[in-house]
């Protein structure tokens, strides 16, 4: 009944998981941004209940989400329960951007620290500006696309939507976990980052966030791509 369910996530009674570990498992911003998430938004995540750090590792103990991951159910789903996956995430979206960033860096963790972003290879800033973040992430000038002049607006984001992080119960969202990744990113970062991993998969989770974001940030996610396709990535 109760184990691991990966190396680093154990489940126990009482409806609860511990997750431990050391950063690059268990992120020391994860604690902070359910915090955020429990304190500005009604979006279903795991409550934290307690938060341990140490030198070297960190430990969580957050409630249980009901449903199972979306990469289980997606290729199952009507046209109708697509359209209102895409509907929920979206909501999930504005309630993020409601969130305020109580830290004096411009793109960070939620606690303020580095981001951790498997899309950055290793922690990353804090950084003062979008500016800044441009520099960190093109690392060749061949590569600065037109739209890396455009200042976008920041804003929390869970920079880890993926079919295994949102759960879905009887053909609807019913929660989002691992906010390891989460903190304040460029307002395009969530659906870039949602794309990616899944460029070029045949799957209709690419379809599906593209409706959730209303078919905005194309011009990133071009860029973006020419990132990636060019070794900037984990």
């Amino acid at each position: 009944m109760y184990g691991r369910t990966l190396d680093w996530v154990q489940r126990v009674p009482f409806g609860l998981y511990i997750k431990h570990g050391p950063g690059k498992f268990v992120p020391r911003g994860e604690g902070p941004a359910l915090k955020l998430v429990e304190q500005y938004t009604k979006v279903v995540a795991p409550r934290l209940i307690d938060l341990l750090t140490t030198e070297s590792k960190t430990y969580l103990v957050m409630t249980r989400i009901p449903g199972i991951p979306l990469q289980e159910a997606i290729q199952s789903f009507s046209y109708a329960e697509r359209s209102q996956l895409a509907a929920d995430i979206r909501g999930c979206v504005s309630q993020f951007r409601q969130i305020p960033n109580p830290n004096d860096a411009a793109i960070c963790s939620a606690d303020g620290g580095p981001t951790f972003d498997y899309r950055l290879e290793d922690p990353a800033g804090p950084f003062d500006s979008e500016e800044a973040f441009n520099k960190h992430v093109i690392f060749r000038k061949s590569l600065r696309s037109a739209i890396h002049d455009h200042r976008h607006k920041i804003f929390f984001s869970h920079a880890d939507f993926s079919p295994t992080n949102i759960l879905v119960e009887r053909g609807k969202l019913s929660g989002i976990v691992d906010f390891g990744c989460a903190g304040f990113y460029p307002e395009y970062w969530e659906y870039a980052k949602g794309i990616y991993g899944h460029f070029g998969l045949e799957t209709a989770w690419p379809g599906s966030l593209s409706d959730a974001f209303s078919g905005l940030y194309k011009d990133e996610l071009a860029a973006e791509k020419l990132l990636w396709e060019n070794g900037n990535s984990f």
